[in-house]
């Protein structure tokens, strides 16, 4: 396996790029990180970035991308038919399982360096994603506990960066950021808090009864404070029901906006209460305070795919409350399948204490 040196000297200045990442939109708002940094480390590279439907909507506009390919959820022809005759060199970033067959990509990209994580021991492993060793030709070792915006550093060091990682960031359109405008000013908001009230996992969800007293906490200390729910069609419900509960100072931002909409109101905001999804890390990259609601235990391992030590809110002021041991059957994480469960051991006032030294600080 050659060094990082002589392995960026293998690729041209103009080499045709291809970054493939078909996971979470969070996932993506973290590689962000990889991104610049692959940018800074080829200037004048031709670099195609390839994602799903929503975070396409992130990179189509940004300036690291020449071109962003949108692809369908299932491999096939459509994969194929999109991409170009050939690329000098293919990097697929997720180091954990690719349940997306993103690596697919990297031998559809006919590139003859094709770079991508060897995970090595993980407690955590499947077999679906196959052997890495069939789809790259170099591979790169990163610590399985560290933060995904390091594991993307590693890959950067070993393309031959010498330069510490960018921390993770966005860049709104001048149409998402009207649409942000407009809605605070429809609402007449001045100071406001964005609770994100659902994720992609059950166990993942604090029951949206518990904002209730939250939210009367931080308005009795904060009066002019309001408070505005985020998220997709999922979350509709639960925004409907905060905010037919307090109608005075809890609106609705759910399901309709774009991507890139949400992310500019967000920006605009306060603080972010809620659990470790996409709008959370959009929060971080904006510099927007976290208070993220874990259902990973503290007592749980470091490289769980749950645990803040991986996923955590990354360059911004943040407070992480999470359960100190699983509730039964879990061991070392959270195994629920359909309902919230260790994550309902937080407390609602430990929540609205980290809220407000944040909002104080």
């Amino acid at each position: 396996m050659p060094n990082d040196s002589t392995l960026a000297a293998q690729v041209a200045p103009d080499a045709k790029i291809l970054v493939a990442r078909l996971d979470s939109l969070g996932d993506c708002v973290l590689s962000s990180s990889f991104f610049m940094g692959l940018r800074r480390l080829f200037p004048q590279a031709r670099l195609t970035g390839v994602f799903n439907e929503t975070a396409a909507q992130l990179f189509g506009h940004c300036p690291l991308f020449d071109r962003v390919l949108r692809v369908p959820p299932a491999p096939g022809e459509a994969w194929r038919s999109l991409l170009e005759a050939r690329y000098d060199l293919a990097i697929c970033p997720r180091w954990d399982v690719d349940h997306w067959a993103t690596r697919r990509l990297a031998l559809l990209s006919q590139a003859p360096i094709r770079i991508g994580f060897d995970r090595g021991p993980y407690r955590h492993d499947e077999p679906i994603d196959g052997w890495a060793g069939a789809f790259f030709t170099h591979l790169v070792r990163a610590p399985c506990d560290c933060h995904e915006v390091m594991k993307g550093e590693a890959l950067l060091r070993f393309l031959g960066a010498a330069e510490p990682a960018p921390d993770p960031r966005l860049w709104l359109t001048e149409a998402a950021k009207n649409w942000a405008g407009d809605f605070i000013r429809a609402q007449r908001l001045d100071r406001f808090v964005v609770l994100a009230v659902s994720a992609t996992w059950e166990r993942r969800i604090w029951p949206v009864a518990n904002f209730l007293p939250v939210i009367d906490a931080l308005v009795r200390r904060h009066p002019d404070l309001r408070f505005v729910v985020i998220g997709a069609e999922d979350a509709v419900a639960s925004g409907a029901w905060l905010q037919q509960m307090r109608p005075e100072i809890v609106t609705s931002a759910v399901g309709a906006p774009p991507v890139l909409s949400s992310a500019a109101l967000i920006a605009r905001s306060d603080l972010y209460v809620g659990m470790d999804t996409g709008p959370m890390h959009l929060a971080a990259a904006s510099g927007v305070p976290v208070v993220e609601i874990s259902c990973h235990p503290l007592s749980g391992s470091a490289d769980h795919p749950n645990s803040p030590s991986r996923f955590g809110p990354y360059a911004t002021r943040s407070h992480i409350l999470r359960p100190a041991v699983p509730l039964a059957p879990c061991v070392d994480g959270c195994t629920a399948e359909h309902e919230p469960h260790c994550i309902t051991q937080v407390a609602t006032s430990d929540v609205a204490q980290a809220a407000l030294a944040l909002l104080e600080g």
